[in-house]
């Protein structure tokens, strides 16, 4: 009699509703793989995206999203090292990439020919149960909190990489955080604050920019009532910011690179309002603006930013959690944009 495990999955594009709780196989580890019992996986925009299918996952459904995953090793398959105790909670690393191809030898695996991301190419973790590579889980010892922890890795991995990576953030330098108020928003401050650097953050309501000043942003544009680049410049004393750490996209795409001073970064990794953009090239070329590209984080990248999470420097924010079988209405609470920080399901 095959294994099954319960878990939200949708079968066709749509609606918060289109995610249904039932009851689907149990997946098996195979070689050099490790299955992972969940105990909470945080939510992301990209759910969102795939679940109304501005995304093709390119995978059969019923899909299962979830790139979030925290939960504790339930069994090892043939070939594994097993240096991780069956039932010690791990984080999991979500891009799961080849090691083979040209970029992976040169150390860009999350540029990789075939790789892909748990909740899209692969099955996810919105269920009781989840199978990724050995390499990719990392030890949470020492850290109990695990819907805690849930709201960590895809947040705090990818806005390290946009920001000490791909932009290069330096002490003393001013970075603008678009969406300050999102949990990968919250990454961003905390690791900007971490590196030393000035931050303004922008957010589309004044609670949201209460929260933030909370966390220590003085500076703050509320860019519903407020031009985005006016307040920058005011700020800035006519300056502009070294960075612009955005992932919007859509209609503040052009305000935020104005918004950059001569020599300055802009940074993006997605596009939650819309992938389609428009600005005025003539800001890049003048001030010699470097817009740059940064997706997901590197398996190094994640383990750095696992140890800052269990020695207490990064402190997650979770909004609200979710059961498991209540997928459809965290999604619902996420697409209304009440929360400040991470939406979690509780597994």
């Amino acid at each position: 009699m095959a294994l099954t495990m319960w878990a939200a999955v949708f079968d066709a594009p749509g609606g918060p509703e289109a995610l249904v709780y039932q009851e689907v196989p149990r997946p098996a580890p195979g070689p050099g793989e490790v299955l992972v019992r969940v105990r909470a996986c945080g939510i992301n925009g990209f759910d969102l995206l795939a679940r109304a299918g501005r995304y093709d996952t390119g995978q059969p459904r019923p899909h299962v999203l979830g790139g979030d995953v925290v939960g504790s090793v339930a069994e090892y398959g043939p070939g594994c090292d097993g240096g991780v105790p069956v039932g010690a909670d791990v984080a999991v690393h979500w891009v799961i990439s080849c090691g083979r191809c040209e970029q992976c030898l040169r150390g860009f695996e999350t540029t990789c020919l075939v790789y892909g991301y748990l909740g899209a190419r692969y099955p996810g973790g919105y269920a009781e149960y989840v199978v990724v590579p050995e390499r990719n889980i990392f030890p949470l010892a020492g850290y109990d909190d695990l819907v805690s922890a849930a709201a960590f890795p895809m947040a705090y991995g990818t806005a390290w990489h946009m920001l000490v990576d791909r932009a290069e953030l330096r002490p003393g330098e001013t970075v603008l955080v678009q969406a300050v108020g999102s949990g990968i928003g919250v990454a961003a401050v905390q690791i900007a604050q971490l590196l030393g650097a000035r931050v303004i953050g922008s957010a589309g309501s004044a609670w949201k920019l209460a929260k933030a000043a909370e966390m220590g942003v003085t500076d703050l544009i509320d860019y519903n009532q407020q031009d985005l680049y006016a307040e920058v410049m005011r700020i800035t004393g006519k300056r502009g910011v070294d960075v612009v750490f955005e992932h919007v996209g859509g209609a503040m795409f052009g305000a935020a690179v104005r918004s950059v001073t001569r020599n300055g970064r802009l940074v993006t990794c997605g596009g939650t309002a819309g992938y389609d953009v428009s600005m005025n090239v003539a800001h890049v070329f003048h001030k010699q603006i470097s817009i740059l590209g940064s997706n997901s984080a590197t398996r190094w990248e994640f383990e750095q930013t696992c140890r800052l999470l269990i020695d207490g420097r990064f402190r997650p924010v979770v909004d609200r959690t979710f059961p498991l079988h209540e997928a459809a209405a965290a999604h619902e609470y996420l697409e209304g944009r009440s929360g400040f920080g991470k939406v979690v399901l509780s597994v």
